[in-house]
């Protein structure tokens, strides 16, 4: 869509264009569209980091087809007023403010707009561009300045291993598991080999994510099952020792149990 920028863009060599839409995951920093003209659209985000930081913009858009970033994400009391520095300023805060005092705050820094105001009156009803992120609620704006930091601080950012390698441990891990579960052993045997397995997979992402920023992606679902499996083991005995307690007080027959392995 054409804006009032456009017909002034030859002759506004700084202007970058960036489209503003969050992806429906909020941990995926947004990256480039593809244009039905054959061009592409960068993000607000991308767009900034274009102007900020050119070798960090260049990373970020060569990735294609490797998923998404992970950043560890800001909130708002991350951006308080910290000695002396200020992070958010209000739109009175701008126009009350001193000129010289507001240019010391503002000089050489990423700024972002955005909206702040509640949608029925002054402090009444829900507040606008308010957006789910693993954070909890954050402002639109805030989320936008979440990825330029994600892109241009590494140390925050973590990318899944590639889909051969994450299947290649999750065989490994499979074959070992299922042969332990195959062998005639004790029960504690099995139950060891499990909890070996979780804590060899846990010990391996943080290694890969402390040292060379990737993150395994399977290794939540494999804890939910061992958890899964815990509980539902702990069911089991907990059911077992009822029927023994009730098999015990004297006249109540107990009822036949099927039980299946």
């Amino acid at each position: 869509m054409p804006s009032i920028y456009t017909g002034s863009r030859p002759s506004l060599p700084c202007l970058q264009t960036g489209y503003i839409q969050l992806p429906y995951d909020m941990r995926r920093v947004p990256g480039p569209l593809e244009l039905a003209d054959g061009g592409r659209l960068d993000s607000l985000s991308l767009a900034v980091v274009a102007i900020a930081d050119p070798t960090a913009y260049a990373e970020v858009a060569a990735e294609t087809g490797r998923g998404f970033r992970f950043s560890q994400f800001l909130m708002p009391a991350d951006f308080a007023t910290r000695q002396g520095s200020q992070h958010i300023f209000s739109g009175r805060e701008v126009k009350m403010m001193d000129t010289s005092a507001l240019r010391r705050q503002l000089a050489d820094k990423l700024v972002f707009l955005g909206a702040s105001w509640h949608s029925n009156a002054y402090g009444v009803g829900p507040q606008v561009d308010m957006h789910a992120s693993p954070g909890g609620p954050e402002p639109g704006v805030m989320l936008h300045a979440n990825y330029v930091e994600a892109m241009l601080d590494r140390s925050g950012t973590f990318t899944p291993v590639s889909d051969a390698t994450a299947e290649g441990v999750e065989l490994f891990l499979v074959l070992a598991l299922g042969l332990f579960g195959a062998l005639n052993l004790h029960f504690l045997w099995k139950w060891a080999a499990l909890l070996t397995g979780c804590l060899f997979s846990i010990l391996l992402s943080y290694t890969l994510l402390q040292n060379l920023g990737l993150f395994l992606d399977f290794l939540v679902p494999l804890v939910v099952i061992l958890l899964h499996k815990v509980a539902e083991e702990l069911l089991m005995i907990w059911r077992d020792l009822r029927l023994a307690r009730k098999a015990s007080i004297p006249g109540q027959k107990s009822q036949p149990v099927e039980v299946f392995q």
